[in-house]
Formats: structure tokens, C-alpha cells, sequence
């Protein structure tokens, strides 16, 4: 019997990062500059199109465990907390400023102004940031607190401390006032007129407070946990996500009274408001309008899943996605320059025939890819096939080399590699090709959809 050991310890494991790892953060951009994602390895900002849906328009990659906005009346910085870096993005995602980071990891940031924000590691230890050009430390709590959410201009923050809720100075840490008792507080969603916010304990209960008078307006009566909150831009409506990914509407003026939203079978981790719309983030990746009717994919970043991988002759992990790009990595797991978009549909697969790479496409294209040893890849169509789709694919074992390809309604193409032009086609009359497989000493087995098996030669 085999034995079972953790696989970090039998093999060396090297991660080839699409920066598409485990979404948990969506925040809209204001002034219609779109959407941003916060994933594990890398921040995504996606513009909407004519058509209502998402696409991507920029990708940072770099190791993140927290993200927040900075906004001011004429641009939007972007704070990056990664392991070892504190990074300031533009709206673009191109880097303003770094500065490094040791010791504890950064858990969560929390932005009090424009110009200031706050970060707190998994040890609760707290630094304000000051950001003028270059980022700046503003001050040093030595209290462990959980700061939530920032109150009255910037200047005060609110904390979660062993049951308490209070009221802080930013720089200082300072206890300014202490609220009333309540339970554990792990989140907090404020809204933008600092009027109100939603407070949710460790028990996944959910309440709304009034900031001014510190005084609890309602609780929410719901039948999931709590995780989350956010408030639409006009404070009088929001949204709360549960644990499991449930999604529910609730309006201030309405005393808590909630309105339950579909979503979709994969989890909902994020919320945002577009507008009178809500947005909804999976932990797939994938964008989802999300009303009181069935939710509406609109994009992300599920499109980027990869689809096949191949490493070349020349040290190097050719990778393609479902969106119809080639990425490049060292055996190091190193990103090789920008990809390289190939495709109209995705990269079925990525194959290696005496040092010739070459990539099949599922809208039934075929490309000789070269040039990424020198970080500059290329691509050159050896045969297309408008409108079909690929079903199957193969090359044989012969000594010049023949691609296979099985396309819709039951028709082969037998490609020669070296020479393109001389490709032959085959109909299988009243089958459909299922799966093409490599025969020993060269030709094909093709296994159709009656269960049959032909030899091709």
C-alpha cells in the first residue's frame, strides 16, 4: 500500500502565476474608470464595455494580501500591501512608489484620507502612512486593536478592542471615546457621508450604527453569517455577503429590512455598487450583475484560466489560457515578458514537434510560436479552419510529422508539418469524432460518438 505524504514534502512544487489566484477584494473606481480586483497575486482593473460587460484594461502582479482606495477630488491612488513590499498604484496600475516591508505580514489597510492610510499586520500592530510622492511613516500604535473604518475627515479611526468600539486618533492611536458595549467587531462598512456604518462581530451578526450620537439605529435580521458590508454612494441603501456567499440588499431608511439576491452556484466574496447596479465578485473571478432577477455573468477573470501547458526545449513552461494567450515562464516559475495573445478562443493545446512549437486554438488555428527565448514571441499561422470549432487533436508518429486536427460534424484534417499547404481532408460520413489518439509507428486511432474506432493512416 502506497503511503500518503504532503506533497511539499515528496517533490518540489514550482507555481506558475497567472496572477489570477484567489480573488477576495472588489472595489469600483470612481468617475467611471471601472472595476478593481484584489487577488492573491496580483490587482486587475477592468473597463466596461458598450455591451454592459467587463474587460480586462490593466494587471499588476506581485504577491497581495490587502488592498484599498485613496480618493481625492481629482485621482485615485491605489494602496498594494504584499509580504514584502508597500506599494501606491495609479488607476492604471502603474507603480507611483514602494517602499519594503519586514516583520509581521500586512492583514488588512484601512484609508482614513487622500493622502493617509492605515495598515495592521496579523500581530495588530498598526502604522499610519503618509503619502506625499514617496510613502511616509505618520505614526506607530502600540495598543493591539483591529482599526475598522476611518470617521470625522480622516482625522479619527474606528477600533475594535476586546469588545469595545472606539474612536482613535489615526497617528496616535489614541482613545478618544468609547461606544457603547458590544460584541466582538471584525468588519465595519462605512458610508460616504460618514454618517452611518455597519458594524459585524465575530459572530457573523450584522448592525447599523449611528456615528454621530455612537448609537445602534437597528440590527439586521438575517438567516446567514454576516462577513461583510458595503454602502452604496448615496448611504441610504447597501449590500451585506454572507459567509457562504449569500448576498442581501438592505435600505436605512427601511429599519433594517433586508431584500434576498440570486446568485450565482460558485460564491460570491465581494460586493460593489456600478452606479444604481450591484456588482458581484465570485471566488472564481467572474464579474456578476446581481439584482432580485438571476445574476448575469459579465466577464473577469475566469477567461484567463489556463487550458494546457508544455515545457519547451529551451528550459521553458509554455502556458495557454482559455482567453487564447501563451504565457512564458523560467523553471524557476519566473514570468517571461507580456504573453502573447494568439488565438480568437481558447488555447486547446501546446505541443512540441523537433523543437517546433506549435499551438492548436479551439476556433481551429494552428500557429508556430518562436522568438519568447529572446522575450520577444511571435506567432505565424501555419492553417485556419473559419467557422469550425476543434473537438480533438494529435500528432502522429511519423517520420515528417502530421497534426491532426477533428473539427464539428465528423471532418479530420490531416496537416503536414512540413509543408502546411499539403493538408488533406477526411469526412467521416454519419459520425462525430470524440477523441483523436496517437497510434504507435505513426496514423491516428479516431474514437467517434457510435463507439467505434477508426484507423487513420
Amino acid at each position: 500500500m502506497g503511503v500518503l505524504r504532503d506533497a511539499t514534502q515528496a517533490m518540489s512544487i514550482t507555481t506558475l502565476s497567472l496572477g489570477r489566484e484567489t480573488p477576495f477584494q472588489l472595489q469600483n473606481l470612481p468617475g467611471k474608470r471601472g472595476l478593481v480586483v484584489t487577488f492573491r497575486d496580483a490587482l486587475c482593473r477592468f473597463h466596461q464595455t458598450s455591451d454592459g460587460t467587463f474587460e480586462t484594461a490593466a494587471q499588476h502582479l506581485a504577491p497581495l494580501t490587502a488592498s484599498c482606495l485613496l480618493l481625492d477630488s481629482d485621482d485615485i491612488a491605489i494602496v498594494a500591501a504584499g509580504p514584502e513590499n508597500l506599494q501606491l498604484l495609479d488607476h492604471n496600475l502603474n507603480l507611483i512608489t514602494s517602499t519594503p516591508l519586514s516583520g509581521d505580514e500586512v492583514i488588512s489597510t484601512v484609508p482614513v484620507s487622500s493622502h493617509h492610510f492605515l495598515t495592521v499586520t496579523d500581530t495588530f500592530a498598526v502604522t499610519c502612512w503618509e503619502f506625499n510622492q514617496t510613502l511616509q511613516t505618520a505614526g506607530q500604535w502600540t495598543v493591539e486593536c483591529l482599526p475598522l473604518c476611518a470617521v470625522k475627515n480622516g482625522k479619527v479611526v474606528l477600533a475594535s478592542e476586546r469588545g469595545r468600539v472606539q474612536e482613535r486618533d489615526v497617528k496616535t492611536g489614541m482613545v478618544l471615546k468609547t461606544w457603547p458595549k458590544t460584541p466582538p467587531i471584525s468588519w465595519a462598512g462605512v458610508a460616504q457621508s460618514s454618517e452611518q456604518a455597519v458594524l459585524v462581530t465575530e459572530d457573523g451578526e450584522a448592525s447599523c450604527w449611528d456615528l454621530s450620537a455612537a448609537e445602534q439605529l437597528f440590527t439586521f435580521a438575517l438567516d446567514f453569517q454576516v462577513i461583510r458590508a458595503v454602502f452604496h454612494q448615496t448611504g441610504l441603501k447597501g449590500a451585506l455577503v454572507g459567509a457562504d456567499g449569500e448576498v442581501a440588499l438592505f435600505r436605512v431608511t427601511d429599519g433594517g429590512e433586508t431584500t434576498a439576491v440570486e446568485t450565482p452556484p460558485t460564491p460570491i466574496v465581494s460586493v460593489c455598487f456600478v452606479g444604481d447596479e450591484m456588482t458581484g465578485l465570485d471566488e472564481n473571478g467572474t464579474l456578476w450583475k446581481l439584482d432580485s432577477q438571476e445574476p448575469v455573468a459579465l466577464g473577469g477573470e475566469w477567461a484567463g484560466w489556463v487550458t494546457t501547458c508544455l515545457a519547451s526545449a529551451q528550459d521553458t513552461h509554455i502556458v495557454g489560457t482559455a482567453d487564447g494567450r501563451l504565457e512564458f515562464f523560467d523553471l524557476q516559475g519566473k514570468r517571461l515578458g507580456n504573453g502573447l495573445q494568439v488565438h480568437f478562443d481558447a488555447v486547446l493545446g501546446v505541443l512540441n514537434f523537433q523543437d517546433t512549437v506549435l499551438s492548436v486554438g479551439a476556433d481551429a488555428s494552428v500557429y508556430r510560436i518562436s522568438g519568447w527565448e529572446q522575450n520577444a514571441p511571435s506567432a505565424k499561422e501555419l492553417v485556419g479552419f473559419p467557422g469550425h470549432s476543434v473537438v480533438g487533436y494529435c500528432l502522429d508518429e511519423s517520420e515528417n510529422g502530421h497534426l491532426w486536427l477533428a473539427l464539428d460534424e465528423g471532418l479530420l484534417q490531416k496537416i503536414s508539418l512540413a509543408d502546411p499547404e499539403q493538408t488533406e481532408s477526411i469526412r467521416l460520413e454519419g459520425y462525430r469524432t470524440e477523441e483523436l489518439k496517437s497510434a504507435t509507428g505513426g496514423g491516428i486511432y479516431a474514437i467517434t460518438d457510435k463507439g467505434s474506432v477508426k484507423y487513420l493512416k
